[in-house]
């Protein structure tokens, strides 16, 4: 049960954040499926990501050593060599090919996440996680469950493409102060 570990970490650290009541209660170790279910299903939700930015510019400046220009043209490479994800995500969901579903999110998080494109990064992470834990027989997420993650992936890595060639294109051409 490695993987209901670490999300229940992981929603005890973002609740304690909100100061909300993860389901697990403090100072014990015990954890039962329909907890961490119900916390994952949670989680899954549009406004829990909503909180975090889809596009954090100091994080992705940060990550290209404050080179502007770099991380413009990093982000232009990112919404180039991902175009058409989200179709590939929809035809995966669509077909029930999780473990395809599951690589696309395993490369977007890896590729959202040093560019500063926080949002993607995370739900990729976090989908990523429930596919792999379906795919081992350790959820009690469905397929309708499933379906609809990454769905919802699907349409925030197509936001984010948007978002990462207007960025892109602002920053590659030298303008610092590219609105998000």
């Amino acid at each position: 049960m490695p993987l209901v570990a670490a999300l229940r970490l992981h929603l005890k650290k973002r609740c304690a954040e909100r100061e909300e009541d993860t389901g697990v209660e403090e100072g014990t170790d015990e954890v039962t499926e329909e907890n961490v279910t119900e916390n994952v299903l949670e989680m899954a939700e549009c406004s829990r990501w909503e909180e975090i930015p889809i596009f954090d510019r100091a994080d992705g400046v940060l990550r290209t050593a404050g080179d502007f220009v770099f991380l413009g043209e990093m982000l232009l490479l990112f919404a180039d060599s991902n175009a058409g994800e989200d179709g590939r995500l929809r035809e995966f969901a669509a077909d029930g090919e999780w473990e395809s579903a599951k690589h696309s999110a395993h490369s977007l998080k890896g590729s959202s996440g040093n560019l500063g494109l926080c949002r993607l990064a995370e739900q990729a992470r976090w989908t990523e996680m429930a596919l792999a834990d379906h795919m081992a027989g350790r959820s009690e997420l469905d397929e309708n469950d499933l379906r609809s993650a990454v769905l919802s992936l699907a349409d925030l890595a197509s936001e984010t493409m948007e978002l990462a060639r207007r960025q892109g294109t602002l920053l590659s051409e030298g303008t610092e102060e590219a609105p998000s």
